[in-house]
């Protein structure tokens, strides 16, 4: 998984492993309640099976993207922030 968010978080823009992804998203989102995400648009492209999600929670955009396997297992992802 690549985010800006990563590289604050862990030092790092890219987290691999299931542990240390689900490390990262307790270090980043664990601290929220109740969420009010906004999904603003998304598109699914079955060529290369590929998730794009565009949401906004608050006053935070983003998108992001994820590639999937036969398995429905997500192989890579990317997120992209802004205002």
């Amino acid at each position: 998984m690549r985010s800006p968010l990563a590289l604050t978080l862990t030092g790092s823009p890219v987290v691999t492993g299931i542990e240390n992804i689900r490390t990262y998203w307790r270090k980043a989102y664990g601290h929220i309640e109740s969420a009010d995400l906004m999904i603003l648009s998304w598109s699914w492209d079955e060529a290369i099976a590929r998730l794009t999600v565009w949401w906004q929670l608050g006053d935070t955009r983003a998108s992001e993207f994820m590639d999937f396997d036969d398995a429905g297992r997500v192989l890579r992802s990317e997120a992209f922030y802004g205002k």
